[in-house]
């Protein structure tokens, strides 16, 4: 971090004004999505867990933030799936 502040000085860049807190949690909320890449191929590659192991952790966890964060899986679309009626 000195390295680049004493770069950035150099070349006479001048320091961005600071993000808003709550565009800061819209960016960390839209960035829940990319970290299901992470789980995949961290759990794979560790040997945390088999693919077959891990795909079910990452159908969970995708299943969690489509109705708990993004909201775009709704209950009622959910609950005929669990009742075997779809």
């Amino acid at each position: 971090m000195v390295l680049i502040f004493v770069q950035a000085v150099r070349a006479g860049i001048k320091a961005e004004p600071r993000v808003p807190f709550k565009q800061a949690m819209k960016a960390v909320v839209a960035a829940l999505s990319f970290t299901l890449s992470i789980i995949i191929f961290g759990g794979i590659l560790s040997g945390i867990a088999t693919a077959t192991e891990i795909s079910v952790v990452a159908v969970l966890y995708a299943f969690i933030i489509g109705v708990f964060v993004y909201r775009e899986i709704k209950w009622s679309d959910v609950i005929p799936y669990l009742s075997g009626q779809r």
